[in-house]
Order: C-alpha cells, then sequence, then structure tokens
C-alpha cells in the first residue's frame, strides 16, 4: 500500500492518488507492505534505492547508515506494539532531496503519532528531512512512554513482593523475566537509534534546525538510555530478593521436616532397641517394662519438639 502526504493549504493533508506519476509535491511517500510492482514504480519515479526490508537482528551495523553524493538511506528499529513479548522490526528510509520514502512491513506507531502530530502542526513537515526528524522525534516520545509503562509494571511488582502483598514469588519471578526483557528490547531500540542518528548527525546535506533537532533527539536518546540503565540495576535487586524470599521459604520447609525428623528418631530409636530379637532381654521381663517404654518414647519425642519451639526454629 502507498500513501503519500503534503503540505497544501497551510495543512499536512493525504494526497487522494496514490499513483507514482501523481504524486508531484509529495513531502513523504509511505510504503506500507507494497507490492514489488509498487516498490519498482516508486524507486523508478524518484531514483531512491530502498533497502529489502530485512529482520531487524540480520542487518550488519556498518548498513544501518548508507550516505552518498545525492542519497541518504538508513534502517532503524521500531517497537512493534501489537506482539507479545514485545519485538523490534526494521523499517527502512530513503532520503534524494525529495520526498522521504519510507518501507516497513508492520504498522508503525511512531508514523501513527507524527502523521497526527503533523496535522495539528504543519511546520514539523517542511520537507522530507523534516517529516523523517520529526518521525524519529515520535519514534523516541512513543519509547519514553512504553519505558514509563514499564517502570510503571516493575514498581507494582516491587511493591507486592516487598509488602508480601498476595505474593506467588514464582509467578512474580516470571513475570519480573518479562519485565527485564521489555526493557531490553526497548534498550537496544535506543542503542540501534542512538548509532544510527550519530551517523546523520555528522552528515554535511543537513540544514542547521535539522541538525539542532536532531541534537535533541540525541540527548532524549542518552536520556533514555540512562533510565534503562537504572531500571537494570532494579531488576536486578528485585530479582535477588525474589529469589534470597524463595530461599528463605525453602530453609523455613527444610527446617521443619529436620524438626520433625528430630522429634522421631528418639522414639524410633527405642522402638527398635527393644524390637530386636534377641533372647536376653531383661527388659522383656519387667511387668512395668512397656508402659516405661511408651513413657519414655513420648519424653524424648516432646522433649526435641520444645527445644526447637523455645529457640524460635517452629
Amino acid at each position: 500500500m502507498i500513501r503519500a502526504f503534503k503540505v497544501a493549504d497551510g495543512r499536512f493533508v493525504e494526497m487522494t492518488s496514490d499513483s507514482p506519476a501523481d504524486l508531484d509535491g509529495a513531502l513523504w511517500i509511505d510504503l506500507h507492505r507494497p507490492t514489488p510492482d509498487e516498490t519498482a514504480a516508486i524507486v523508478q519515479r524518484f531514483g531512491a534505492v530502498l533497502a529489502e526490508n530485512t529482520s531487524a537482528g540480520e542487518i550488519e551495523a556498518t548498513s544501518r547508515y548508507l550516505e552518498g553524493e545525492d542519497a541518504i538511506q538508513l534502517q532503524l528499529n521500531f517497537l512493534d506494539h501489537t506482539a507479545h513479548p514485545l519485538q523490534n522490526i526494521n523499517a527502512a528510509f530513503a532520503l534524494r532531496g525529495g520526498p522521504l520514502l519510507s518501507l516497513h512491513e508492520h504498522e508503525l506507531i511512531a508514523v501513527d503519532l507524527f502523521r497526527d502530530r503533523a496535522e495539528r502542526q504543519p511546520r514539523l513537515a517542511e520537507d522530507g528531512m523534516s517529516v523523517f526528524v520529526g518521525i524519529l522525534e515520535s519514534k523516541v516520545d512513543h519509547l519514553a512512554d512504553v519505558l514509563e509503562r514499564t517502570y510503571g509494571q516493575l514498581d507494582q511488582l516491587s511493591r507486592r513482593v516487598l509488602d508480601h502483598v498476595e505474593a506467588d514469588l514464582k509467578s512474580d519471578l516470571v513475570a519480573l523475566a518479562g519485565v527485564e526483557g521489555r526493557n531490553g528490547k526497548i534498550r537496544l531500540n535506543l542503542m540501534d537509534t542512538q548509532q544510527v542518528l550519530t551517523s546523520f548527525h555528522r552528515s554535511d546535506k543537513l540544514r542547521v534546525d535539522i541538525r539542532d533537532r536532531l541534537s535533541n533527539v540525541l540527548r532524549d536518546v542518552d536520556s533514555l538510555l540512562s533510565h534503562t540503565a537504572f531500571l537494570l540495576e532494579q531488576i536486578s535487586f528485585l530479582s535477588g530478593t525474589i529469589i534470597g524470599l524463595i530461599n528463605i521459604e525453602q530453609n523455613q520447609i527444610v527446617k521443619v521436616l529436620s524438626v520433625v525428623a528430630a522429634v522421631f528418631l528418639p522414639p524410633t530409636l527405642i522402638a527398635s532397641l527393644y524390637g530386636m530379637n534377641f533372647r536376653f532381654m531383661p527388659e522383656l521381663s519387667w511387668r512395668l517394662g512397656y508402659p516405661l517404654a511408651i513413657v519414655l518414647m513420648v519424653i524424648l519425642g516432646v522433649a526435641p519438639y520444645l527445644y526447637a519451639k523455645r529457640r524460635g526454629w517452629m
């Protein structure tokens, strides 16, 4: 699908025709799951080459930013907000002095956010370069929102664990692993953005205003990276706490079993002693031998229990 946008009468609007021959004046041409014929027509019409939409993890770092004499090609990771667990997906962009060309296989919430923002503030879409920077700004804002929600989940999990309110420690540990995975995806996305934008920021094709906006985006990325590092420390602390509480619970179970074993060991010893089939055992002929053995077993069984209770082991 091809969608094209332009500024008309001071408003950022979508063009009614998506035919490559009728896209004069377009500032941004967005290709979402295009057919091979659509991609070829756009490339032929505007003379820009869009990289193949490859999985985010399969792209070499040196291939994520390519600058030629008359064109810039970029590939960036975006968060797939529809995936569970969260996933990074790849999108390709091309700048050739005219409209911005974008290619992606999945819905990108950053693209939708910028489109809504540009409709309210058309000055954000002066040309293809400013549209691209606007998408970057929307992407970082979206990452900040996701990171804030991740922190909220971690804070809720932390209160439940530390306050022992309906705490299911094993389930909490699984939930914490999910939070750590989400934080890792966000951090990887931010690092990818930082790497590509650092190279883009050095380009001599940028206007002063675009370079200033990129500098602000890079500062925001640095700030969010620091926040993900803080979250990682909090996750590590909470993980250690949960594992420690699980160990305490297991130790308590072992302690109870040990006391139970200590309670039954003396009576078992007495019963085993007098259960031997030797011919000469003087106690067997005692009239009070049996009740004495029972009383002795009870005393030696209760004594370890009372001792453990007094020491706070039970």
